[in-house]
């Protein structure tokens, strides 16, 4: 009967470890029409003939517990003029977000390079800053266009 015990409370722990995100992240939705993609991006159209892709919101890393806003732009190729300078971000509730990173895509697609965008939040439980950004907006600025994303609820 122990042996059993001890089997069956390491298949529990394996499933509860397995089964615990990574990190939390709370969408914001955009205010404008746009198609959704996989994971909660939203697909833009720029211009006539290109698109942008751009996801926005708030995340909890489980690991370090790291808080604070995200915003993630993937460009078509056809826009490869646009560089980190063009790009402006802010939030409502928390201000600007900075430049994090620009990655190039291994792979040949459509969308070749990403632009990552974020701010830290120090202070406050999760439960906290979620009370704190309901209703926030995040305005991104791209060459003078302006798509603003929102957190309901």
């Amino acid at each position: 009967m122990n042996k059993k015990f001890k089997i069956s409370f390491l298949i529990l722990i394996c499933f509860t470890l397995m089964s615990c995100p990574a990190a939390h992240f709370y969408d914001y939705e955009y205010n404008g029409i746009s198609k959704k993609e996989n994971y909660g991006y939203s697909r833009i159209l720029y211009s006539e003939k290109t698109d942008i892709i751009i996801k926005c919101g708030f995340f909890v890393t489980r690991i370090g517990r790291v808080k604070g806003l995200a915003a993630f732009i993937q460009f078509d190729n056809k826009l490869k003029n646009i560089n980190k300078s063009d790009i402006s971000i802010n939030s409502s509730t928390y201000g600007a977000l900075s430049f994090e990173s620009e990655l190039a895509k291994p792979t040949a697609s459509d969308f070749d390079s990403d632009f990552t965008f974020k701010i830290p939040i120090e202070s406050g439980s999760e439960r906290k800053i979620l009370k704190r950004i309901k209703n926030d907006t995040i305005t991104i600025k791209i060459k003078g266009k302006v798509f603003e994303f929102i957190k309901k609820e």
